[in-house]
């Protein structure tokens, strides 16, 4: 063990323990603070909050959550992948370790992916296309594609694909504009439905 002191306080020791190297601060609830020079001042790069149960702080000595990153101004993250096709996301796991949910990044074919309840349900394609209960934009294919300014594209088989409700007052259900003006409507009222 190597053991460090403030005049006679004992403050903390690096040891060996079952072959794992051990950084510990035998202060109730201190720190453990990663500091350096930059420029000629000295800066804080990491703060693990021991009263904080282990949060670490990247860019803040008061971390709120397991991990806390800061920046000066804007704050990013990134994650790179490490060959051409690789991929890149965050996974969501229970409290026993099942994945649940991932977002992830498709960094050959350019998509990102929504996973939700262990299976795709969203993705945005390589051309901002946004597919919702499909990972195609094929018109045979049961989803919903928005094409951002072309359009929106709803398949579904064995029953409508496009449910309108209007829940108090007759009146129109679905309006149709040609540049901008009205150019015509579908009205419904308690008994029938008409243009």
């Amino acid at each position: 063990d190597i053991n460090f002191k403030d005049g006679s306080d004992f403050i903390g020791k690096f040891k060996n323990s079952s072959n794992n190297f051990v950084i510990k601060s035998v202060y109730q609830d201190a720190d453990l603070i990663f500091q350096g020079n930059d420029g000629g001042s000295d800066v804080t790069a990491m703060t693990i909050d021991m009263s904080g149960g282990g949060n670490v702080g990247i860019g803040t000595t008061s971390p709120s959550t397991p991990l806390h990153i800061k920046g000066a101004g804007d704050a990013y993250v990134t994650i790179e992948a490490g060959s051409a096709d690789g991929n890149v996301g965050l996974l969501f796991d229970n409290s026993s370790s099942t994945q649940k949910g991932a977002l992830l990044y498709d960094t050959d074919d350019n998509y990102l992916l929504f996973n939700v309840n262990d299976a795709e349900r969203m993705r945005i394609d390589s051309s901002g296309n946004l597919l919702v209960g499909t990972t195609s934009t094929d018109f045979s294919t049961a989803g919903t594609v928005l094409y951002g300014a072309n359009g929106v594209q709803m398949v579904r088989s064995g029953a409508p694909s496009l449910n309108l409700n209007r829940t108090t007052s007759d009146g129109a259900i679905q309006e149709f504009y040609r540049g901008g003006s009205s150019v015509g409507s579908v009205s419904v009222t308690s008994c029938l439905l008409y243009t």
